[in-house]
């Protein structure tokens, strides 16, 4: 595996992101705004991998390592659409518990994987997300504000990354964002949809 794209990651998840937002853009003009529409594909099961359709290719990105409260992700697969069977069968099935019996089509669109593959399936669910994104770029850390929607729900996050944890760990206390845990995209949409329980407040 060539972890050259390995980027150490803190992102929190809020309503409101408070100081920490009013920090990040005192530091740094924005330097970029993107919109996406992108479908997450999640099970309960998932730990280490995020998959999701954005444009015209399907993205996978593999949870390397913990450290000191930070998460190290890489990604491992980007390839466009139509997708080959035995590419899927390959590289998505094992990770979401695919029934490849399903497998019907030589090529996939990314309709067909979500409408014939993800949605019949037991325990699968294709989170559709709209994100404005405001990227930052404060201390050779890639620095990120974003309103984000989950099926029509709304919520917001604030991440830093960078290859160097060290810079990530200082920057998170100077903007004040490590109140918050540190919670992947992964996490964070399995536990929106209730795939995976919220801890209760009692």
């Amino acid at each position: 595996m060539n972890d050259e794209g390995a980027r150490f990651e803190f992102r929190a998840f809020a309503r409101d992101l408070g100081i920490t937002e009013a920090r990040m853009r005192e530091r740094s003009p924005e330097v970029r705004i993107k919109e996406s529409a992108e479908v997450y594909l999640l099970s309960a099961s998932l730990e280490r991998h995020n998959l999701k359709v954005r444009g015209d290719a399907l993205d996978i990105k593999e949870l390397l390592a913990e450290q000191d409260g930070l998460e190290q992700w890489t990604p491992t697969l980007k390839e466009s659409f139509p997708l080959d069977r035995e590419l899927l069968k390959e590289r998505v099935a094992p990770l979401l518990e695919l029934d490849t019996s399903l497998f019907s089509r030589e090529q996939y669109s990314a309709e067909a994987l979500v409408e014939e593959l993800i949605r019949p399936q037991p325990g699968l669910v294709p989170a559709v997300v709209f994100k404005t994104r405001f990227g930052f770029l404060i201390d050779e850390c890639a620095c990120e504000i974003a309103d984000v929607r989950v099926n029509g729900a709304y919520i917001r996050t604030a991440c830093v990354e960078s290859t160097d944890p060290d810079a990530v760990q200082r920057l998170v206390r100077e903007l004040h964002l490590d109140p918050w845990p540190n919670t992947s995209y992964l996490l964070a949409l399995q536990q929106i949809t209730g795939l995976v329980p919220v801890a209760l407040p009692f």
